[in-house]
């Protein structure tokens, strides 16, 4: 995909709203040259600074193209890091098979004071089976329980 063919249809200057449009277009295409260069053109316009919307959008896209230290770097520099971004960085680290960093940003979650949702669980769970951890597995769960998101179909799959 050509960066150009992603402006098509913008015109100049980008919202915060289209900025993260494009990003997520990136992530799903898998076009993480074309983020990039999106990604330079927000640090040389100052775009990126006034849109906090568009640092977790962001760690996803070095989260998901398996650049596991620029997405932390990223991370690292959001004051007050959202669900979102956190769990771009629990899936990554479960999926590359680094679970015991996976589990720490879940932990990070709950001291940060967010609110987990369906698809952390989903992600931390994978990552206590990754680590045959069945003490941290019955932990999550009960979180699971006192939240109320038993009954979620993604997550009910996973006890089956």
């Amino acid at each position: 995909m050509r960066l150009s063919s992603l402006f098509r249809s913008y015109h100049y200057p980008l919202s915060c709203d289209e900025l993260n449009t494009l990003l997520r277009r990136c992530i799903k295409s898998k076009a993480s040259k074309q983020a990039k260069q999106i990604h330079a053109m927000l640090l040389t316009s100052g775009i990126y600074e006034a849109c906090l919307s568009l640092h977790s959008k962001l760690v996803g896209v070095y989260a998901s193209s398996g650049d596991l230290r620029y997405a932390q770097f990223l991370f690292d520099k959001i004051p007050k890091p959202n669900v979102f971004a956190l769990n771009w960085m629990i899936s990554a680290m479960a999926f590359y098979g680094q679970y015991e960093a996976a589990i720490g940003y879940f932990s990070l979650i709950q001291l940060l004071g967010e609110v987990p949702n369906k698809y952390t669980f989903s992600v931390v769970l994978k990552a206590c089976v990754g680590l045959l951890d069945l003490n941290k597995g019955k932990e999550v769960h009960g979180m699971i329980h006192k939240i109320g998101l038993e009954c979620e179909i993604s997550l009910c799959n996973i006890f089956d």
